[in-house]
C-alpha cells in the first residue's frame, strides 16, 4: 500500500510499503504485527528466506497452533518499502560527516523516516486490514517500534510480546545500563572457572583497563594481511562493544578475556588486533540495502535517541554539549568503562551529523495497561535486565521473564523450546506461568592469554629453549587458523583469505579442490605469535587429517632456530641443534575456546 512521505503535506512524495500477511489456519484473534530486531532491517527478508515459506517464524509460532495471522511490514526506508541508500554509511562509515552527507543527499525527506512516521504507517496498514486491534511482537529495536505504537494508539493494541527491549522511551545513546551491568555479566559468563585459562580476575581486569583508558586510547600497531604494520588504537567503548557482542561473536569472547588481561599487563597487541578485527567486520549496512539499510538505521536510531543537545544545534557545537553532560554525571553511571566510553559512543558520534537528532523529552503519553510479556536474557548488555524491568514498570500488569544464561533474543537461541512455548501461550490469551531457567545453547570457555614472552611457554618435545620454541610454533599455527575464522572474507565464503600475524608476518588460507576432496592449506609467512619467534611454511589439512611432508622454518631473536616437518599428526625436526618431536592435531589447531551449543 502507498502512504504519504509527509502527512503534513510540506514535503511532496509517497512511500509504497511492502506488507506480507501469513494467515493462520484458524485465526480467531487479532493479527500479530512482527518487527525486525535491527534498525534499518527488512522485516520480511529477516524472517523469510528469499520468499520461501517462513520457516523460522513457523518454528517459533507454529501455524497449526497459533490463532493469529502474522503481518510483516518493511518499515519505510527499509527492504521493499523504498530502501534508503547512502554509500558511505552502507560501507560501514559511522562518522558524523557520513551521517551529514547522507542527510544532505536525502534533503527534506531525511526527517520523515523516523519511528514516529512508521507508527502512522502501521496504523494505516491496520485500518486497511479492517482490524480494530492488533497484537505486537517486537525484538530489540522492534520493541522500540511496538512501544511507540502502543503509546500513540493504546486503544488499538490487543497485547504486546516484547523481547530484549532497548528502552521504554527514547534510547540511551551511551548504553549506560549495559555498562553498569558488565561486572555482573562477567561473573556469570566466567562462573565455574570458564575463564580460568585466561585470568583469575576478569572483573578486575576490565576495571583496570577502564582506568587505563580513562586517560586516552591505548595505541600501538597491528599487522595487515600483507605483513605491514599500521597504527591502531583502542578506546573503552570499543572494549565494551566487543564484550556486548559476545552472544553473536562467541569466538571473539573466548579470546577477549586474555586480550584484556595482556593489555593491562603492558602487552596491547592482542587487544589492538581484536578491536581492529571487529571494526573491519561487516557493519549494519554491509549487506544489500534492501536487506539492511544503514541510512534507514541512522534515520530511525538518531531520531529515537535522547541526545545531549537541543534539536537544531549546529553540528560543530554538539561535541561540547556531549562533553558537558557526561562530565556532570557520576563516573559510576558507566560502570567499569567510565566517562571516556560514553564520549566515544558510536551512536553519539554518528548522530552528531544527523540534522534532526537531538534531545527528546519524556513521552507525554503513558504506556497502556494491555497484557504484556517481556522476555530478556540475563547476559545481555545491549538490552540488560535493568532496562527490561524499567519497561515492565511502566506497563500496568506487565509480566517480566529474565532467562538465565542467555544474551539477546532468548526466543531465537533457546534449544529447549521453553521460551517459544511461553510466547505462544501468551499470544493465545494465556498468562505466563513458567520460568525458563535452562541454560542457553551457547557455552564459551576462554582461551589462554597470548604469551608475552617465550619464557611463559612450557617446553614441549624437548627441554629448554628448543622445547619452548616448539610449543611457540604450535601456538602460531593455531593462531593463524583462529584469526582467519574472524575475518570478513571468511564470513563471506571466500576461498582464499589473508590476515596479519599478531606481532609480525601474515597468514594465508586456501580452500582447494571439490567439496568431497577439499583441502585446507595454511601458508605461514614469517608470522610471530610469541615475541621473538617467527614461523614460515605450509600446513595442509584434508578432511580433518594432517598431511605429511610439510616443512616449517623457525627463526627469530628469541627462538631456537631450525626446521620442522609434519608426518601425520606428529611434528618433528631440529631446533637449536636438538631433536624435537611432539603432537600437532587438528583438534589442537581448531581449539575454539570451548564454544559449543546445546544441539
Amino acid at each position: 500500500m502507498t502512504v504519504p512521505l509527509d502527512r503534513a503535506g510540506k514535503v511532496a512524495g509517497s512511500v509504497t510499503l511492502r506488507v506480507q500477511r501469513i494467515r493462520a489456519r484458524n485465526a480467531t484473534r487479532p493479527p500479530l504485527f512482527v518487527f525486525a530486531a535491527e534498525p534499518g532491517a527488512s522485516t520480511i527478508r529477516t524472517h523469510l528466506d528469499s520468499g520461501s515459506p517462513p520457516t523460522s517464524l513457523e518454528s517459533w509460532f507454529p501455524p497449526d497452533e497459533r490463532r493469529r495471522d502474522l503481518v510483516l511490514i518493511d518499515l519505510r526506508g527499509t527492504g521493499g518499502s523504498g530502501a534508503l541508500r547512502c554509500d558511505l554509511l552502507q560501507r560501514g562509515g559511522t562518522s558524523a560527516a557520513a551521517a551529514a552527507a547522507c542527510a544532505g543527499s536525502l534533503g527534506p525527506a531525511a526527517t520523515h523516516y523516523s519511528v514516529g512516521e512508521s507508527v502512522a504507517d502501521l496504523d494505516a496498514v491496520r485500518a486497511a486490514l479492517g482490524a480494530p486491534k492488533i497484537a505486537l511482537f517486537g525484538d530489540g529495536f522492534g520493541a522500540t517500534v511496538a512501544l511507540a505504537y502502543a503509546r500513540r494508539h493504546p486503544d488499538r493494541v490487543d497485547r504486546m510480546a516484547l523481547q530484549s527491549p532497548r528502552a521504554a522511551g527514547p534510547l540511551d545513546p551511551f548504553f549506560s545500563a549495559g555498562m553498569r551491568a558488565a561486572p555482573a555479566q562477567l561473573r556469570k559468563v566466567c562462573a565455574g572457572r570458564l575463564c580460568a585459562r585466561a585470568t583469575p580476575d576478569p572483573v578486575g581486569d576490565f576495571a583496570r583497563i577502564g582506568e587505563r583508558l580513562a586517560s586516552g586510547p591505548l595505541t600501538g600497531t597491528v599487522v595487515d594481511a600483507a605483513g605491514r604494520r599500521r597504527p591502531a588504537s583502542v578506546d573503552p567503548f570499543g572494549v565494551f562493544s566487543t564484550l556486548a557482542a559476545g552472544g553473536t561473536d562467541p569466538f571473539a569472547l573466548a579470546t577477549l578475556f586474555g586480550e584484556v588481561r595482556n593489555a593491562g599487563a603492558g602487552d596491547p597487541a592482542p587487544l589492538l588486533r581484536a578491536i581492529d578485527w571487529r571494526r573491519s567486520l561487516p557493519a549494519l549496512g554491509a549487506a544489500a540495502p534492501t536487506r539492511i539499510s544503514a541510512a534507514a538505521a541512522v534515520a530511525q536510531v538518531c531520531q529515537s535517541a535522547d541526545l545531549p543537545w537541543p534539536a537544531g544545534t549546529a553540528a560543530a557545537d554538539r561535541p561540547a554539549r556531549v562533553a558537558q553532560l557526561v562530565a556532570g554525571l557520576p563516573a559510576s553511571t558507566f560502570g567499569p568503562f567510565g566517562r571516556a566510553a560514553a564520549l566515544r559512543s558510536d551512536l553519539v558520534e554518528t548522530c552528531g551529523g544527523w540534522p534532526a537528532a537531538g534531545h527528546l523529552p519524556v513521552p507525554d503519553r503513558p504506556l497502556p495497561a494491555v497484557p504484556t510479556l517481556i522476555v530478556a536474557g540475563d547476559l545481555s548488555l545491549t538490552a540488560p535486565p535493568e532496562v527490561a524491568a524499567a519497561v515492565a514498570a511502566e506497563i500496568p500488569g506487565a509480566e517480566l521473564m529474565v532467562v538465565s544464561d542467555h544474551w539477546e533474543s532468548p526466543l531465537f537461541s533457546d534449544p529447549t523450546g521453553c521460551v517459544s512455548g511461553v510466547f505462544n501461550d501468551f499470544l493465545d490469551g494465556g498468562v505466563p506461568d513458567e520460568q525458563c531457567s535452562r541454560g542457553s545453547f551457547l557455552t564459551v570457555r576462554s582461551l589462554k592469554a597470548p604469551p608475552r614472552s617465550l619464557a611463559e611457554l612450557a617446553p614441549l618435545g624437548a627441554r629448554g629453549r628448543p622445547g619452548r620454541t616448539f610449543n611457540a610454533v604450535r601456538a602460531t599455527l593455531r593462531d593463524g587458523l583462529g584469526a582467519l575464522n574472524r575475518t570478513p572474507a571468511i564470513l563471506s565464503g571466500a576461498r582464499v583469505v589473508r590476515v596479519g600475524g599478531l606481532r609480525r608476518g601474515s597468514y594465508r588460507v586456501s580452500l582447494i579442490g571439490r567439496p568431497r576432496v577439499r583441502r585446507l592449506v595454511l601458508r605461514v609467512r614469517g608470522a610471530s605469535f610469541v615475541p621473538g619467534v617467527r614461523v614460515s611454511g605450509t600446513v595442509i589439512l584434508a578432511r580433518g587429517d594432517m598431511s605429511t611432508g610439510v616443512r616449517l622454518l623457525v627463526r627469530g631473536a628469541e627462538a631456537a632456530h631450525g626446521w620442522l616437518t609434519l608426518r601425520g599428526e606428529t611434528l618433528r625436526g631440529r631446533l637449536g641443534g636438538r631433536k624435537v618431536r611432539g603432537p600437532l592435531t587438528s583438534e589442537y589447531l581448531f581449539d575454539s575456546g570451548g564454544v559449543s551449543n546445546g544441539y
